[in-house]
């Protein structure tokens, strides 16, 4: 709608200054947009094009626009990443070298200005995705240019169905825990059918990542000892790497498997003998208080 019409239409009064009609027009295009469109809108699985529509003029009216049509460049030689470039120029490094403080990053205040708003804008983005899909782009990156990439190329293949079937096996994999009195053998179990749905649906996952998966999702202090020889997260802590990645996953898993067994059963018996000693403080504790009671109602008779 041109200017003048718009001017006409909401009876803005001719001798306004030109700077507050360009404030006015600006508010007004705002609220053009937003009452033609809900006012909120989060992302699903079936309403990508209406969601980036609707994105795309949130965005333009915030001036961010451009960050999901440019990818990040710090200015200089590409070196700064944007979580760098997003801390002010004015604190500074020692410099061992020359004795003088040098800045933190080479951006000029205008590019750090920019590597804040493309942080911004990622969170942005991310509060619009609905947030059982959140897991199914990598919101956290932190350049929006990547971000709108990955979600439009996400949200328009032609297996979306298969590919978000895959993603939430994964994501299952990710938090499946061992629930207390389930056996070792039936949480593999399970856990093996999730792996096995996740190629089912076209996805991919490795043996090793299976294998460190399951492990986190045992008991911490109980299964420790074991999950230290095989996740890698653990291994890496001790400047180890994992062993046998080239072997079947099978048979890796059948190894894991007589591990954690044998370990299962020290716990049980441990646990039966916890409990057995609770057994017997609590016969004790019971006659003890049966005695004071008997002695307590002589004392009241007498």
């Amino acid at each position: 709608m041109p200017d003048k019409l718009l001017k006409d239409f909401f009876d803005i009064q001719a001798d306004s200054s030109e700077a507050c009609e360009e404030d006015l027009l600006l508010d007004l295009r705002t609220k053009l947009i937003l009452d033609s469109k809900p006012i909120f809108i989060s992302l699903t699985a079936s309403n990508y094009h209406e969601w980036r529509a609707f994105m795309r003029d949130l965005l333009e009216l915030k001036g961010w626009d451009q960050l999901i049509d440019t990818p990040w460049h710090d200015g200089v030689e590409g070196k700064t990443s944007i979580w760098q470039a997003s801390r002010f120029p004015v604190r500074a490094l020692y410099n061992l070298k020359t004795g003088e403080l040098d800045p933190i990053h080479p951006c000029t205040p205008e590019k750090t200005f920019e590597a804040i708003s493309r942080r911004e804008c990622v969170v942005f983005i991310t509060e619009h995705i609905d947030g059982l899909f959140q897991y199914f782009c990598d919101h956290e990156q932190d350049d929006p240019y990547v971000l709108w990439k990955e979600i439009e190329e996400f949200w328009t293949s032609k297996d979306f169905e298969n590919r978000v079937s895959a993603r939430w096996c994964r994501r299952m994999l990710e938090v499946m825990c061992l629930e207390p009195n389930q056996s070792i053998a039936d949480y593999l179990k399970d856990a093996k059918v999730v792996y096995d749905d996740i190629h089912k649906f076209g996805g991919s996952m490795s043996g090793q990542e299976f294998i460190d998966c399951v492990t986190m999702g045992l008991g911490w202090n109980e299964y420790r000892v074991v999950g230290e020889k095989w996740n890698t997260r653990l291994l890496k802590m001790q400047g180890l790497e994992p062993d046998g990645i080239g072997m079947p996953l099978e048979e890796r898993l059948g190894e894991l498997k007589k591990q954690l067994e044998v370990l299962e059963k020290v716990i049980a018996e441990g646990k039966a003998k916890e409990d057995r000693a609770w057994l017997i403080r609590w016969e004790r504790e019971k006659k003890e208080r049966a005695k004071k009671e008997a002695a307590d109602r002589e004392k009241g008779l007498g």
